[in-house]
């Protein structure tokens, strides 16, 4: 029986651990006896294998590990070019032997590649690319620099398309968004939504006392929106001292302070670390650049779900389409004037009763993530 290849060639160490372990058990759902060879950088096979570990043991003999080396971390531009070479050519010469190929991640550059090296190949063997948050660079404004244009998306995507590569959208507002935007790309994506394996502890403690501890909670990696989380910590700690701001991940810019948010750190957590402070959270907030995700998953929004967590969001397409899916799950604010006014209500009279009903729309309504959900959509999306 011939393998399926799922590669993830941009990835170190902890990047995407978890995403691509809910992506590789979706496959072993939808692809049941069939060999998977996954190809990856060492620490993240190690790291994707121990997250699967426990969850499908058996499943695990089906995957031959096979380490890969990644192109440099900083490379960009025209120089990566040729370090997406090694991988990619190393990809064609087996691909005749695969029943279809998925890419976990892929960049402008080796979209480029893909295209060039693809057209005139005989095989028709599938290849569902999945690009992820440089598809938000179709927003941005032409480069000034001539000799990048080719490597602008925009461009990319306007090249001859081979017939076997296809692009994978994750979720129905990115693809409805983007196909709004960018008719000619409806025939080249697909969509599926972000696969996702949640926490073992989720159990959500019941608010029976109006005084106790609300704690607000900033999920990810702070570059998007955590100057402004600090800053609601500055306006409403102060006025409601049982209020309590945490981050639930680390800062990427070391100098980032506020005396009104716990837990500040820019060392990545460990994953018990990660998993006790976000267990502690009673609300997450939500600040990110809501541009960014029209075209664009938010891992920070599943976490959010995986704890059974509540959030109040600044209104966003990508947050919006889940809850009108999935019920009240928290709250969809305008700006950050609204935000406020959200959080001072809850401190006034917390919402024990509605506060419990979220928890139970998020318990029922996240399984449109669970790989199990989307095995046959994954299957039906490759039509083997």
């Amino acid at each position: 029986m011939k393998p399926i290849i799922v590669c993830e060639p941009q990835c170190w160490g902890f990047e995407h651990v978890p995403f691509n372990a809910a992506l590789l058990w979706t496959v072993l759902l939808a692809y049941p006896g069939t060999p998977i060879i996954f190809w990856g950088e060492a620490e993240h096979l190690s790291r994707v294998k121990k997250l699967l570990t426990d969850l499908a043991p058996t499943e695990l003999a089906r995957i031959t590990w096979q380490k890969i080396p990644l192109p440099p971390r900083n490379s960009g531009g025209w120089p990566r070019l040729w370090h997406e070479l090694t991988w990619i050519r190393s990809l064609l010469q087996i691909l005749p032997t695969a029943q279809w190929v998925l890419l976990c991640s892929v960049t402008n550059t080796a979209i480029l590649e893909l295209k060039i090296l693809l057209t005139g190949q005989k095989t028709a063997v599938p290849i569902i690319a999945i690009p992820h948050s440089i598809l938000s660079s179709l927003l941005a404004p032409q480069p000034i620099k001539p000799w990048t244009w080719l490597l602008n998306l925009r461009q990319l995507f306007r090249l001859p398309q081979p017939p076997s590569l296809k692009y994978l959208a994750l979720g129905d507002s990115i693809y409805h968004h983007l196909t709004q935007a960018y008719p000619y790309l409806a025939p080249q994506f697909v969509v599926l939504d972000h696969p996702y394996l949640w926490s073992q502890q989720n159990v959500t403690p019941l608010r029976e006392d109006s005084s106790a501890i609300v704690r607000f909670g900033y999920f990810g990696v702070g570059a998007k929106g955590f100057d402004k989380f600090a800053q609601l910590a500055h306006i409403i700690k102060p006025k409601y001292p049982q209020a309590e701001f945490t981050l639930v991940g680390f800062l990427n810019k070391a100098h980032q302070f506020s005396p009104y948010v716990m837990g500040l750190t820019s060392t990545p957590l460990s994953d018990e670390e990660y998993q006790q402070r976000a267990m502690t959270i009673t609300y997450s907030i939500w600040l990110a650049d809501a541009a960014h995700y029209r075209l664009a998953a938010s891992a920070s929004f599943l976490d959010t779900l995986s704890y059974l967590k509540p959030g109040i969001y600044l209104r966003n397409a990508y947050v919006e389409h889940y809850a009108q899916s999935m019920g009240d799950i928290g709250y969809l604010c305008a700006d950050e004037a609204s935000m406020i006014t959200v959080i001072e209500s809850i401190m006034e009279q917390f919402p024990t009763a509605r506060y419990q009903q979220q928890c139970q729309n998020i318990l029922h309504g996240r399984t449109i993530f669970e790989p199990i959900t989307l095995a046959p959509k994954l299957r039906a999306i490759i039509k083997l």
